[in-house]
């Protein structure tokens, strides 16, 4: 085989060192096979609460969690099907860098999952994708990596443009300060001195639950301090969709301002129209 055949062929058995599902499978109980154990025994506490006459309330209860495992059933099996195909990385898809893109997106009114977006990183990963099965072989924490190019081409892809930008600590916060100011999207990545673990954190910051004198609140995550006095900001990325992507958000609000004003007009219509129709109801009635 010559060299040509043989990268390309190395970089599309890495689906192959993902275990074939093999690796996630051995390590825990499929989703869907806890699910169908899990529909028929609550089917059962069903049956025993309407033949002891519970209240309606935990009727209720029980026939809602019946539907949602029924919903998540194809969609598990679906799942698993994934993962044996080496399409899908169940690990990968909790991370912190499909997490931070997801809210990234929604930001700006797009729903895409984070599983669909690691689905998206894994397929067109390439020799990431590749290295991150291969390094997973001896530390399965690898499994939770998202290369900083996986991040940009998955910006790229989805039509956003990212202005990277490094420095010492004290000019990243600065830099954050302003962007804050701005109201400027962005992206930061972040190391651990001394473990050297990193971590991607969407700006502005996600939210988190934290006690505070004895109340659970939900505060920003402390980017400057999140791996404590060890924090390194390795590196600040400003984040706009392009061109065409904001033509299409142009485009979106629009339609769904033309949508609402028609709704009013609609209403007024309808409104309009009860009120003539109870005036002649009255002039009726009077008249008689």
């Amino acid at each position: 085989m010559s060299m040509k055949k043989f990268i390309p062929y190395i970089l599309s058995s890495s689906f192959i060192l993902q275990g074939c599902g093999l690796y996630q499978d051995a390590v825990r109980q499929t989703t869907s096979q806890w699910i169908k154990k899990r529909i028929p025994e609550v089917e059962k506490q069903l049956e025993e609460k309407i033949a002891s006459h519970e209240t309606c309330m935990e009727i209720s209860l029980l026939e809602e969690k019946i539907k949602n495992l029924e919903t998540n059933l194809p969609l598990e099996i679906q799942t698993e099907l994934e993962l044996k195909e080496g399409k899908y990385d169940d690990m990968h898809a909790h991370s912190c860098g499909p997490a931070a893109l997801e809210l990234i997106f929604s930001r700006s009114r797009e729903d895409i999952p984070a599983r669909e977006i690691s689905k998206e990183i894994i397929e067109n990963g390439g020799k990431y994708t590749f290295m991150r099965n291969l390094l997973r072989l001896f530390n399965s924490d690898f499994a939770y990596v998202t290369f900083p190019q996986d991040m940009q081409n998955a910006l790229k892809r989805h039509g956003y443009s990212s202005s990277i930008k490094r420095g010492s600590y004290p000019e990243m916060l600065a830099l954050l300060t302003n962007m804050a100011k701005r109201k400027q999207s962005g992206l930061v990545r972040l190391r651990n001195k001394n473990s050297r673990y990193e971590h991607w954190e969407p700006f502005p910051p996600r939210t988190t639950k934290k006690w505070e004198t004895g109340n659970l609140v939900q505060v920003p995550v402390d980017i400057p301090n999140h791996f404590g006095n060890d924090t390194e900001i390795v590196e600040v990325y400003e984040i706009n969709p392009n061109l065409q992507k904001r033509l299409a958000f142009a485009k979106k609000r629009v339609e769904e301002k033309i949508e609402n004003f028609y709704f009013q007009i609609k209403y007024l219509y309808e409104f309009g129209k009860s009120r003539y129709l109870l005036w002649l109801l009255e002039s009726k009635t009077k008249n008689k």
